[in-house]
C-alpha cells in the first residue's frame, strides 16, 4: 500500500511514508482516498483480523483460518494494485467470493 501511495502521490522522500508507519488502517484509508478504488474498501473492514500495532511483536498463536484470512487480504491488495498498472485481473483465480 505504501508503494501505491509513493507512486500515485509522487513522493520522493520518506517523510510521508514514515507518518503512516505500521498503521494498516491509515494506509488503506489513504489508498482509498487517493485512488477512489472501491475494491480497496472491501479490505478496510477485514483489517481487524490483524493485531493492533502495539501487540504485533508479542506473538500470537494464529488459528489456521485467521492466518489464511490475513494472507488472502494481502494477496487481494496486491492483485488489486496490479490491476491499476496493467490489464491483468487474476483475482478470481486466487480468491473465493467470500473475502
Amino acid at each position: 500500500m505504501k508503494a501505491i501511495l509513493i507512486i500515485k502521490n509522487g513522493w520522493n522522500d520518506e517523510t510521508q511514508v514514515k507518518k503512516i508507519g505500521l498503521n494498516l488502517v491509515e494506509a488503506v484509508e489513504q489508498c482509498i482516498k487517493l485512488t477512489n478504488n472501491q475494491d480497496i474498501e472491501i479490505v478496510r473492514d477485514k483489517l481487524n483480523c490483524f493485531p493492533p500495532i502495539n501487540e504485533r511483536d508479542k506473538g500470537k498463536h494464529w488459528k489456521t483460518s485467521e492466518f489464511w484470512l490475513g494472507y488472502s487480504i494481502a494477496q487481494y491488495i496486491a492483485t488489486t494494485f496490479t490491476r491499476m498498472f496493467s490489464d491483468i485481473d487474476n483475482r478470481n483465480q486466487i480468491f473465493s467470493s467470500n473475502l
